[in-house]
């Protein structure tokens, strides 16, 4: 089987699912890590050098090549947008069980502030007051766009507080994974 983490940037897809993955002895797969691995860039030169419709083209086939590989024991960290594009719900659906992760904008624009680079939430401004009211609207605006499939998810965990220890002990338990 396999587990889908879901949600808006900041929510914790990538590092609770290494922990929820590590505690269950699964495999753990991060979309984005694997797209870059496969075309040799990063995701932001991916946007750049071949745009958004590329990315989401080249995230539907990595889901494809799920279908075709052994997909057993794998929690897998999408993308924030992977679920919301072409058939990739169904996609993920006929992988596995799906969860969502959420947490309010500003305990993500928090998150999101200090973490990688996201192309679809690139501030221009160099103030950081100023970055942060723009990343806030963005993320605003992508979960509202976003929210409908994210909804979708049997399973809805609030990371807002906690570790991404005690998430992925509630993942276990709600998904009876031992």
């Amino acid at each position: 089987m396999l587990v889908a983490l879901v949600g808006p940037s900041g929510s914790g897809k990538s590092s609770i699912g290494k922990v929820l993955a590590e505690k269950i002895n699964w495999r753990f797969c991060d979309a984005d890590r694997e797209i870059e691995s496969r075309m040799g860039l990063s995701i932001a030169q991916i946007f750049e050098t071949y745009g958004e419709t590329e990315f989401r083209r080249q995230e539907q086939s990595y889901l494809q090549s799920l279908i075709s590989l052994n997909r057993r024991n794998i929690i897998l960290s999408t993308g924030g947008g992977m679920p919301c594009f072409e058939n990739n719900w169904q996609l993920l659906e006929s992988l596995g069980k799906i969860v969502y992760l959420t947490a309010p904008v500003e305990v993500l624009v928090t998150r999101v502030m200090t973490g990688e680079k996201r192309p679809l939430l690139s501030s221009g401004s160099a103030d950081s007051e100023t970055a942060k009211e723009e990343l806030g609207k963005k993320l605003e605006k992508l979960i509202s766009e976003r929210d409908r499939f994210y909804n979708r998810a049997r399973y809805k965990i609030d990371t807002s507080n906690g570790s991404a220890e005690n998430h992925a002990e509630e993942i276990i338990r709600s998904l009876a994974l031992v």
